[in-house]
């Protein structure tokens, strides 16, 4: 345990700071996805929705390249998106399930 603690001691400010930003992000990230959902969005989960989301994200993408208006909590909303859907076909087809649930 001291050997851990003395590599991770002399970046516990650089850590913290991480940890601030990714948690500050994340709440960004739920009010987001909050808000579109109370609007009566829908289909992030579903499979078939997989492709719709690449195309999003990649819209995003070039519309942050083009500095046109800030994208980076949408396309972070879609990376999780594809994260999840990609996670779960991993995990399904592990345990042999092919309907998605």
């Amino acid at each position: 345990m001291d050997k851990i603690h003395n590599q991770v001691g002399p970046h516990l400010d650089e850590l913290a700071k991480l940890d601030g930003a990714v948690d500050d992000f994340a709440c960004e990230m739920k009010t987001k996805l909050h808000r579109k959902a109370l609007e009566g969005a829908r289909g992030w989960d579903d499979p078939t929705f997989y492709t719709k989301l690449r195309i999003d994200l990649n819209a995003h993408a070039d519309r942050l390249i083009r500095d046109e208006d800030p994208q980076e909590i949408d396309i972070a909303n879609l990376a999780m998106m594809l994260w999840f859907q990609r996670e779960r076909r991993s995990s399904d087809s592990a345990t042999g399930e092919t309907d998605g649930g």
